[in-house]
């Protein structure tokens, strides 16, 4: 029987995560090349075809390469089905106690945070699974919040990325106003956007697993609003009780 081939760049892209995994600090384009044994312009296409997949992340001054959220993803599926079930039930509770129009789940991939899913008052008491829609930096509830729970190496990348003049300051004026918020996010434990129109709100709330790290976060939003503090507060309760029982069920 003839032995299997063998596909090279397979084996290439294998080498290059291998090496950043045996990393601590990321690793150099050139340091890479030479592992991999390639120049350092192939090692270029092949680290840019793993981040987009979310294998690896491209960290900026100095630029080096880590392991992106993308493997860890697929290393805790098992977990993560777990997670879904939990999240499921919370989605729909949360959606008929409180009478949002929708409820829903982010979650990040790499640098980009993705609606994943959502239960909406048009179809009460069902989970609407979604291709992962890109939400957009800054001016959504779920940014500020994954904003607030990121660890600094990835804010820095993301805001390098994405420069807060360009995607957030028509929504928040400056740039101050915004990490305010962020750093009061981290204090309270919820965040909410300034929408122009009292009546309406639109507010996120992480979910941390049992070891505190940032698993997903909800969004809720509603309309038509007497007092949009105390609301904000209800709402913001309920999914933080919501939250917390999704991590005690995962650490269970």
């Amino acid at each position: 029987m003839a032995e299997p081939k063998r596909i090279q760049a397979v084996q290439r892209a294998m080498a290059a995560v291998e090496a950043i995994a045996r990393s601590d600090d990321g690793m150099r384009l050139q340091d890479l090349a030479r592992v991999v044994g390639l120049s350092p312009s192939a090692v270029h296409h092949i680290l840019h075809t793993l981040a987009e997949g979310g294998w690896v992340e491209r960290q900026e001054k100095p630029i080096r390469y880590r392991l992106g959220a993308g493997l860890a993803q697929l290393a805790d599926r098992p977990r993560r089905g777990r997670l879904r079930a939990l999240v499921d039930r919370a989605l729909v509770a949360l959606q008929r106690d409180l009478a949002c129009p929708a409820v829903c789940v982010c979650e990040a991939v790499g640098l980009e945070v993705l609606l994943t899913r959502q239960a909406t008052a048009d179809r009460p008491g069902q989970i609407e699974e979604l291709s992962g829609s890109v939400l957009p930096p800054y001016t959504s509830a779920a940014s500020l919040i994954h904003l607030a729970f990121w660890p600094e190496e990835r804010v820095q990348a993301y805001r390098e990325q994405r420069p807060f003049e360009l995607y957030g300051a028509a929504l928040w004026g400056s740039a101050e106003a915004f990490w305010a918020e962020v750093a009061a996010v981290r204090r309270r434990g919820w965040g909410m956007l300034p929408l122009s129109d009292p009546t309406a709100l639109r507010l996120g709330v992480p979910i941390h697993g049992p070891g505190g790290g940032l698993l997903a976060s909800f969004t809720l939003s509603q309309a038509g609003v007497d007092d949009r503090p105390a609301a904000a507060a209800r709402l913001a309760q309920s999914a933080q009780a919501a939250a917390a029982a999704i991590g005690a069920g995962l650490g269970g």
